[in-house]
C-alpha cells in the first residue's frame, strides 16, 4: 500500500514537519511497535506448535513448552516497550498476552483431539506460521516507517497455502474441519487483530510532539465492494501428474475440468466470460478485507449478488460431440452465503461460495446449427440455407446460404424464451457455435435432470490435491460410499443414494416386512423402490414423488475419505470410492496428483481493474443418470480456473 509523504511549508515559524499514511504504515519508525508485533505473532506462531503435536500425536498440549512460548513474549514485550516510541501497540503486555492467547486458541486449538491426525496437525501449524509471517512483516515495516513488502506477505499467503493443502491430503482431520479459505481468512483476521495498525499522524512543534490516531481511507479508497468478471483465458494454470511426478495433462486457464480417468467428455469446458459477482467489504483494517455476500436487492440483480439463490455466471454449455445426446446445460446458484478474504495491497484473495449446478440433458437444441447448441442461446437468426430460422452468429452458420444470411436482432433460440428480445451475456468462445448463452434464455424446463453440489473454495493462491488409495482402488481424489464388492455386499457397482431396481436399497422405516408388504413398493424386508412405474405423486403408489420417481429409501448419496465411513447402510454400500481411479480421462487413470494455480490482483488500493486468476478444485458427485454419469465418469474431481479482472469499489 502506498505511503503518502505530506511535506508542508509556509506554514507558522517553528513547524517542522508534518506527515501522514495509509492505514497499517506506524508513520515514524518504532523500535516498540514492531518488537510488540514480532513477539505477539511469534507467540501465536509458537502456541499454534504446540497444539499442532498435540493434535498429531492425540497427546495433550505440554504445559511446559506453552509456558516456554509466554516467557518468550513476557520477554520480547517488555524489551520492546523500554523502546518508549510505541505509536499504536499501546496496551499493556498482559492484555496484549491475552488477546494472542484467545486468538491462538480459537484458531488453532478449536477443539481437543480425538485421534493422531496429520491434517490437524498440519493445518493448525500452518495457520501459525501464518501469523508469525504476515505479523514478521508488518513489524519489518515499523521499525523502519515503510510500506508492508507485498510480496513478501504473498510468500506467507503462498506457503499457507501449499501446507494446508498437502495437509489435508491427509483426510483425518476431526479437529480443523473448516477448508483452507475459512481457516486462511481466520488467521488473517488475527493479524489484522494483532498486528496491523491504524493511520497514525505525527506533528513536531518546538517543545512538543502530539501523535493522534486517524481513521484515514482504508485501503486508499474505503472499499465498500470488491467485484470480480471472468475473461477468456491463455495458456495453462495447472496440471495433473503421476505418481512419478511427471505431467500427463496441463489444465488450460478459463477451462472447466471434471471426472475420472475415464472420461470420454472433451475436456476442457470453456467457461463463459463476462460473468460478474459482487461480494460486500464487511471490515476493513490495514491491508486485510472481510468479505462476505451481497444480496440481489444489494447489487440491482440477481446475477452478480452472492447470496443464497443468486446466479453464478452465464450458463455453462457443455457439448459432447462423441455422444451429443448427453451435452447438458448448467445453471450454477449459490447455494449458502459467500464469505471470504483479500488483502488490497497484494490481491490475494479468497471466497467461499458453496454452489449447486443444475444440470439440463438437452443434447443439441438445434440439429442443424454447426456445432451444438446445448444451452440456448442468443444470437441472430438464419434467414436462408439448410439452418433457415436457425440461430447464428455469422455468416458461416447458414450452410448453404450467401452473404447477409445472418441477419436480424439477438432473440433467444430455443428453450422457455424461444423467440424472445435478449442481451448476450458472454462472449462467442471457441467454435462449436455454443454460446453467446444469457439466463434471458433459460433451459427447457422439463429436461431438468437435478441438481449437484459443488464446493467452490476459490483462491488466486494454488491449492493441490492428490489421490488416495481406498477400497482397493488407486488415485480416489474424491470417494462416495460404494457397492463395489467390498466385505459380503453384493458388488453391482452402485453408489449410495442411487434409485435404480438394481441397486441396493434400505428402508429408514422398516415398514417393508416382504415383497409388496405392506405397501406396493416394497421389493423385501427392510427395501423398497417405486423407480420407474410412478405417473406421479402418491400414484400409484405413496411412495411416488414424481413421474418415473419415488423410493422407500431415505439413503442420499454420501461422501468418504475412508471406507470406515461407510456404515450407514448396513452393509450394503461398504466401499469407499470415485467410479473409476484417476482424473480427467480418457486415459487418466494414473491422475495422482491435481494442481492449480492462481493470480493474485497485485496492488488494489487505486480503484482501478487488476488482472486475477481464482481457482479451485471440488469433488462431484454422481447425477444418478447413467448416462451422463457414463460419459462424463461421475464421481469424480473436478477443477477450474477463471482468469478475470478484480476490482474494489468505494
Amino acid at each position: 500500500m502506498t505511503v503518502q509523504r505530506l511535506k508542508l511549508a509556509g506554514v507558522a515559524i517553528g513547524c517542522l514537519a508534518f506527515l501522514a499514511a495509509a492505514p497499517g504504515v506506524a508513520l515514524a519508525a518504532s523500535k516498540c511497535d514492531a518488537g510488540i508485533t514480532k513477539a505477539a505473532g511469534k507467540k501465536e506462531g509458537c502456541l499454534c506448535g504446540v497444539y499442532a503435536k498435540s493434535q498429531a500425536k492425540n497427546l495433550t498440549p505440554d504445559p511446559a513448552k506453552i509456558q516456554k512460548c509466554k516467557d518468550k513474549f513476557s520477554a520480547s514485550c517488555a524489551k520492546a516497550q523500554s523502546a518508549a516510541d510505541c505509536v499504536f501497540q499501546t496496551a499493556s503486555c498482559t492484555s496484549k498476552e491475552t488477546d494472542v492467547d484467545n486468538d491462538a486458541g480459537s484458531l488453532c486449538n478449536p477443539s481437543a483431539p480425538t485421534q493422531a491426525s496429520k491434517c490437524d496437525g498440519g493445518v493448525t501449524k500452518a495457520a501459525g506460521k501464518k501469523v508469525s509471517c504476515k505479523c514478521g512483516v508488518y513489524a519489518k515495516s515499523y521499525a523502519k516507517d515503510i510500506t508492508a513488502d507485498p510480496a513478501k506477505l504473498q510468500k506467507c499467503t503462498d506457503k499457507f497455502t501449499a501446507k494446508c493443502t498437502k495437509a489435508t491430503s491427509a483426510a483425518d482431520c476431526s479437529v480443523q474441519t473448516q477448508t483452507c479459505p475459512q481457516i486462511e481468512a481466520a488467521a488473517d483476521g488475527d493479524v489484522a487483530a494483532l498486528c496491523i495498525s491504524d493511520a497514525t499522524t505525527t506533528t513536531t512543534t518546538p517543545g512538543s510532539t502530539t501523535t493522534t490516531t486517524m481513521g484515514g481511507p482504508c485501503c486508499g479508497i474505503n472499499p465498500t465492494k470488491l467485484n470480480f468478471t471472468t475473461s477468456t483465458g491463455t495458456g495453462n494454470c495447472g496440471a495433473v501428474q503421476l505418481s512419478n511426478g511427471s505431467v500427463s495433462k496441463n489444465l488450460a486457464c478459463g477451462g472447466l475440468f471434471t471426472g475420472g480417468g475415464s472420461n470420454t467428455v472433451p475436456l476442457p469446458y470453456a467457461v463463459p466470460d463476462m460473468g460478474s459477482s459482487l461480494t460486500k467489504v464487511s471490515s476493513c483494517s490495514g491491508t486485510s478485507l472481510t468479505l462476505a455476500n451481497l444480496t440481489s436487492a444489494q447489487t440491482g440483480s440477481n446475477r452478480d449478488c452472492t447470496s443464497v439463490g443468486c446466479l453464478f455466471g452465464p450458463p455453462l454449455p457443455i457439448p459432447n460431440p462423441g455422444s451429443t445426446p448427453t451435452s447438458v446445460c448448467v445453471i450454477n446458484t449459490v447455494t449458502t452465503n459467500a464469505s471470504g478474504t483479500a488483502d488490497c495491497s497484494t490481491g490475494a484473495s479468497s471466497l467461499n461460495l458453496p454452489l449447486n449446478s443444475e444440470i439440463f440433458l438437452d443434447g443439441d437444441l438445434f440439429p442443424a446449427a454447426p456445432g451444438i447448441q446445448v444451452c440456448p442461446v442468443c444470437n441472430k437468426t438464419c434467414n436462408a440455407g439448410s439452418n433457415l430460422n436457425g440461430p447464428c452468429n455469422s455468416d458461416a452458420d447458414c450452410p448453404s446460404a450467401g452473404a447477409g444470411s445472418c441477419a436480424g436482432s439477438n432473440k433467444c433460440h430455443g428453450g422457455g424464451n424461444d423467440g424472445l428480445a435478449c442481451t448476450p451475456a458472454d462472449s462467442v468462445i471457441g467454435t462449436l457455435g455454443d454460446f453467446p448463452t444469457t439466463h434471458d434464455c433459460p433451459p427447457p424446463v422439463a429436461m431438468d435432470i437435478g441438481g449437484l453440489p459443488i464446493a467452490f473454495a476459490l483462491t488466486t493462491g494454488s491449492t493441490m490435491k492428490t489421490g488416495q488409495t481406498i477400497s482397493g482402488q488407486n488415485n480416489v481424489f474424491c470417494g462416495y460410499c460404494r457397492d463395489n464388492g467390498g466385505g459380503s455386499s453384493a458388488g453391482t457397482g452402485c453408489f449410495e443414494g442411487d434409485p435404480s431396481p438394481a441397486c441396493p436399497h434400505n428402508n429408514g422405516n422398516s415398514s417393508c416386512t416382504g415383497n409388496m408388504m405392506p405397501v406396493n413398493c416394497c421389493t423385501g424386508p427392510g427395501t423398497g423402490t417405486c423407480f420407474g412405474v410412478c405417473t406421479a405423486a402418491g400414484v400409484p403408489f405413496p411412495c411416488c414423488t414424481g413421474v418415473g420417481t419415488g423410493t422407500c429409501d431415505p439413503q442420499a448419496v454420501k461422501a468418504c475419505t475412508s471406507a470406515a465411513t461407510c456404515t450407514d447402510g448396513n452393509g450394503a454400500w461398504p466401499d469407499c470410492q470415485q467410479r473409476n481411479p484417476g482424473a480427467f480421462g480418457p486415459a487418466g487413470g494414473g491422475g495422482h496428483t491435481i494442481t492449480e494455480t492462481g493470480a493474485p490482483a497485485g496492488d488494489m488500493t487505486d480503484g482501478l481493474g487488476h488482472a486475477s486468476k481464482l481457482v479451485s478444485i471440488f469433488c462431484i458427485q454422481p447425477t444418478f443418470n447413467a448416462t451422463v454419469d457414463g460419459a462424463g465418469d461421475l464421481p469424480g474431481p473436478g477443477a477450474v480456473s477463471l482468469p478475470g479482472t478484480a476490482q474494489l469499489l468505494p
